[in-house]
């Protein structure tokens, strides 16, 4: 285990120098599993690399309607279901901008997509 801890638990690192991560914060942050973090650490990780590297495919970002965002961060922003919309982008071979607004079985889409859609729709017709 990283020498600097003083004690580890499931929710949090203490460090000597009296510091305290917040393990869930930062897994939440980071989009990576706390559960992860923690055996991370206890398999001998360093800090900064257990608190930073992502484990899934779903963590690179996309590109849609101009913003950057992760897989489940679209799916958060969009409300859609995360195994939805990655099914509808690998599976149903459809492109991400489709994928985040296409409503199907009462899967509606959230305002705040709807208005991201309709700002970038605006931007490009005034160029």
């Amino acid at each position: 285990m990283d020498p600097r801890i003083k004690r580890l638990t499931r929710c949090e690192i203490i460090l000597h120098d009296n510091t305290v991560i917040d393990i869930k914060q930062r897994g939440l942050e980071m989009e990576i599993n706390p559960l992860n973090i923690h055996s991370r650490l206890i398999n001998g990780w360093q800090i900064e690399k257990a608190l930073t590297v992502k484990e899934t495919a779903y963590n690179h970002l996309h590109h849609a309607f101009g913003v950057y965002k992760t897989m489940r961060q679209w799916s958060y922003f969009s409300g859609i279901g995360l195994m939805t919309l990655h099914s509808r982008y690998t599976t149903q071979k459809l492109g991400l901008e489709d994928a985040l607004t296409k409503e199907f079985r009462g899967v509606k889409i959230s305002q705040e997509m709807k208005n991201l859609v309709k700002s970038y729709n605006e931007s490009k017709i005034q160029l």
